[in-house]
C-alpha cells in the first residue's frame, strides 16, 4: 500500500548523530525532480552506470560572469597499485592530454582549432594495407616521398632510392645500391646508379638505345 506525506514546505529527516545515515532499502529509487547533493564527496557503488545524457559537464559552475577558468578538469581511471591514468583539459595550455603513466602527459591536440596529431611511437604497426588516397608520404621541407632524414627511400633487399641533380654525384654507400633520378642522359633513362663496387652515377640505358651501343660497338 502507497504511503504518501504531503508538505507545505521543505521537508527535513535529521539524524541524532550527523554520521548516521539515512538508508533508502529498496531495490528501485525514483525522484521525480531535480536532485542536488552537497557535500565532498559522492561516491556510486554500482556495477554497471548508464547515463542517459549525451553531454556530461565537469567543473561546472564556471560560467558566471568575470569567472575565468583556472582549472584542469576531465576523467580519472583508479588502477589500484598501479599508476592511474587519466585524459585532462589542460587550461594553462589549452590543450587535451592523456597520461599512461599518471606522471608524464601528451598533447591529444596540438592547437585549438582542432587538429590532431600522432606523436611518440617509436615503432608504428599497420594492420592493412596504407592508402594515401592520392596524398603523399612528405618530411617538412619537400614535396616528395622521404622517409627519413637524409631524402632516401629505404627498401628492402639493401636498395636506396634517393633525388639529386647534376651535376651532384652520390657517395657510395656500403652494402647498399643507390638508385637516383636526375636529368636525361645519353642513356635515355634519367635513372643513375651507384653502389659500393665501383659503380658511381652511371646512368641506366633504354632498350633502344641498347641496341644502337650493341650495333656501333
Amino acid at each position: 500500500m502507497s504511503i504518501i506525506k504531503n508538505s507545505s514546505g521543505p521537508y527535513v529527516i535529521h539524524t541524532i548523530n550527523a554520521s548516521d545515515p539515512i538508508i533508502l532499502d529498496s531495490g528501485n529509487v525514483i525522484v521525480n525532480g531535480n536532485m542536488f547533493v552537497r557535500g565532498n564527496t559522492t561516491t556510486i557503488s554500482t556495477t554497471n552506470t548508464t547515463v542517459y545524457d549525451n553531454v556530461v559537464e565537469l567543473n561546472a559552475g564556471m560560467s558566471g560572469s568575470g569567472m575565468a577558468p583556472t582549472l584542469n578538469a576531465g576523467i580519472q581511471v583508479d588502477r589500484g597499485t598501479s599508476p592511474n591514468v587519466s585524459i585532462i583539459w589542460n587550461e594553462s595550455t589549452q590543450n587535451w592530454t592523456v597520461t599512461n603513466n599518471g606522471t608524464t602527459y601528451y598533447n591529444i591536440v596540438a592547437t585549438t582549432t582542432g587538429n590532431t596529431r600522432v606523436v611518440d611511437d617509436a615503432s608504428p604497426q599497420l594492420g592493412s594495407n596504407l592508402n594515401t588516397a592520392g596524398y603523399s608520404i612528405v618530411n617538412n621541407n619537400t614535396n616528395n616521398i622521404y622517409l627519413d632524414p637524409t631524402n632516401a627511400l629505404q627498401l628492402d633487399g639493401n636498395l636506396q632510392v634517393k633525388k639529386y641533380s647534376l651535376p651532384d654525384t652520390q657517395t657510395p654507400i656500403p652494402n647498399y645500391t643507390i638508385v637516383t633520378a636526375s636529368n636525361v642522359g645519353t642513356g635515355g633513362t634519367g635513372l643513375y646508379v651507384t653502389n659500393d663496387e665501383g659503380i658511381a652515377n652511371q646512368e641506366l640505358i633504354t632498350k633502344s638505345r641498347a641496341v644502337v651501343y650493341s650495333i656501333i660497338f
